[in-house]
């Protein structure tokens, strides 16, 4: 039974954030793009920016119209402070700095990435264009078709719908990657009610307000679920009209589209896509030759078929002609009655015709007839020599018109033999030359993908060298620090880096886990790790930023280990360990540990809030 191919949606929730700089807006909304912005940008491996498509990029401005990406003249991280003071939100700003957010202030937005099928999302974007997505050649010819538009205005519709079009902020559309996709950046508003007294007989009055919890949920676990929650609402929206099904978590996959979801970088993607359509074309090519190559060989046949029949025929005639040849001087004869006599000897000639042809002996057959037919005319003769002149010009016209038509006979059978050969001939060519061709470009296809192969071993190399050369390195340090007698500090070192890998162990095996959130033994052994690497790398370990720089760095180190594992899962892992990051906190040394104003009082929420003795 034919596996049917499924093409998904995708959509992926960010961290919820206090706010973002104007160079991350920018980059969103490629403001200030240059050719050296995008030739630094492909530096890093995972990126597969295109300057050529830059201009397919399209935004969907808060009137829901189409238009240039960048070109709002308010850019995105204006937009979301205009949109905060309207709501009457006011951000805590950090006593020491006023001009940076404080870590306790509430989270107020949050980003979301819409995607899907690269095979559906190109069709949409591009149609039957010729992409080229492995930035050798120019696509500035390329013109985006009306597929996508519909796709990003469905999408907008849906988003508006969910939390308000006032809320959704940013709604840009990128061409210039390589599966088109769209980032949206809302601002997560509730209807609250209002502080103050009021009637028994009247409710509060309500008010949009800022609330991260009344839209995302009260707790991570309510995250959590308004997260899976959405991937079914948006196919049920918008996906189902473009052929993509709803996403699926890791475990609710064939273990053969697990493998096909392994966590790669897009430029190792895009090759395999090209290699797999070469692979597919170069199929075909080789079926429709394999087909023509059939057919020709069936004429072959056929020809060989009709070639044998003719041949047969001509064999059979040869023989029946040398049989009864007649030469002129045997039919003078005397105008006699000759009927009997010619009677008897036709019927004696029959009767030598009539008997078959040996399969074997075939010459001493052929001598025995010659020598009866020569007997028989000679008898003939002697009988048709009485009368010398009985019907002579009667059997002189008949004997040359039948020695005139046999010579004919035999004329145009040689010739068709003739034209057998020579189709036979150019049918031999005409499979030589396909064979020819398909052997090229099997050899091509086959050299192409050679090269593939030796510059993904020379990019493997490079990176194992790498490794080497860092672990060298630690070697190093490690020596030096037992030669310098520094051994309780070597050993201090030693602890903090085997806490350090039991935290990237423990981070991918729960990755490769159907669990949604961390148990307390994995959040006790990954929180551990955290302030091990903030301590490892210098870093304050009651400052939330340097706690998530230390859990990225974590999170890489489980990359090179987590083996086979799908994208999707991976980022929920990296989200999650950047998420615990968030929630750990620890005392500042300016900050004292006891008093009414302690560290419990200090304690922030998952969602940025303070959090107080008495819970949520």
């Amino acid at each position: 039974m034919k596996n049917v191919v499924k093409h998904y949606a995708a959509v992926h929730v960010g961290n919820p954030a206090k706010s973002f700089s104007a160079s991350e807006g920018n980059e969103a909304e490629r403001r200030g793009w240059d050719e050296d912005t995008y030739r630094l940008k492909n530096q890093d491996m995972n990126n597969h920016y295109d300057i050529t498509r830059k201009h397919l990029n399209f935004e969907i401005n808060g009137e829901g119209e189409i238009i240039p990406l960048g070109s709002n003249p308010i850019p995105l991280h204006e937009r979301l402070n205009r949109r905060l003071d309207q709501l009457g939100f006011k951000q805590y700003k950090d006593k020491n700095n006023p001009s940076v957010v404080a870590d306790n202030s509430p989270n107020c937005t949050i980003g979301i990435i819409i995607s899907g099928d690269h095979e559906v999302l190109t069709r949409l974007a591009y149609g039957d264009q010729n992409i080229d997505f492995s930035l050798k050649t120019s696509n500035a010819n390329i013109r985006l078709k009306q597929g996508i538009r519909n796709w990003a205005k469905d999408t907008y519709a849906w988003a508006c719908e969910r939390w308000g079009a006032e809320n959704v902020i940013g709604f840009d559309v990128h061409c210039d990657e390589t599966t088109p996709h769209i980032h949206i950046q809302t601002i997560p508003v509730a209807m609250t009610k209002t502080r103050g007294r009021a009637s028994a007989s009247s409710e509060k009055a309500k008010k949009e307000c800022v609330s991260f919890a009344g839209v995302w949920g009260k707790n991570k676990y309510e995250f959590n679920a308004a997260k899976e929650q959405i991937h079914t609402d948006y196919h049920d929206k918008v996906g189902y009209k473009y052929g993509l099904e709803r996403g699926e978590h890791l475990s609710m996959l064939s273990p053969e589209e697990r493998r096909s979801r392994v966590h790669k970088n897009k430029a190792m993607l895009e090759a395999e896509r090209q290699s797999k359509k070469a692979l597919a074309q170069s199929k075909a090519e080789k079926k429709a030759v394999e087909e023509e190559k059939a057919r020709i060989e069936d004429d072959m046949k056929a020809t060989r078929q009709r070639k044998g029949k003719v041949e047969k025929e001509l064999e059979q005639f040869e023989t029946y002609a040398n049989a009864i040849r007649i030469e002129e001087k045997d039919l003078m004869v005397p105008k006699l009655d000759t009927n009997p006599i010619v009677t008897k000897a036709a019927m004696d000639m029959q009767a030598e015709l009539d008997k078959p042809i040996p399969s074997f002996g075939r010459k001493e057959w052929q001598a025995e007839r010659k020598e009866a037919a020569k007997r028989i005319f000679t008898d003939m003769q002697t009988a048709l020599l009485q009368t010398k002149a009985a019907q002579k010009e009667e059997i002189l016209k008949l004997g040359k018109s039948l020695y005139q038509q046999a010579k004919k006979d035999i004329a145009a059978t040689i010739e068709q033999n003739k034209q057998l050969k020579k189709e036979n001939e150019q049918l031999k060519q005409r499979i030589a030359r396909l064979d020819e061709k398909a052997v090229s470009r099997e050899k091509s296809r086959a050299d192409a993908a050679e090269r593939r192969a030796n510059e993904q071993t020379v990019r493997a190399n490079h990176e194992e060298q790498r490794a080497n050369e860092a672990e060298n390195r630690l070697s190093k340090i490690e020596q030096f620090l037992r030669q310098a007698g520094i051994s309780e500090a070597f050993e201090n070192w030693s602890r903090l880096s085997v806490l350090v890998e039991d935290a990237a162990k423990a981070l991918a095996t729960w990755a490769h886990s159907t669990l949604n959130i961390f148990t307390p033994k994995d959040e006790q052994i990954i929180g551990r790790g955290i302030i091990a690497k903030c301590q490892l790398d210098g870093l304050d370990p009651s400052c939330e930023t340097d706690r998530q720089k230390a859990a990225s760095g974590i999170a890489d180190m489980a990359d090179s280990i987590v083996g086979d594992i799908g994208k999707f899962a991976w980022e929920v892992a990296v989200c999650r360990i950047v998420q615990l990051a968030s929630e750990i906190t620890i005392p500042s040394q300016s900050q004292s540990l006891g008093g009414s104003n302690g560290c419990a009082d200090e304690l922030t929420n998952w969602d940025g809030t303070k959090k107080r003795r008495h819970g949520w």
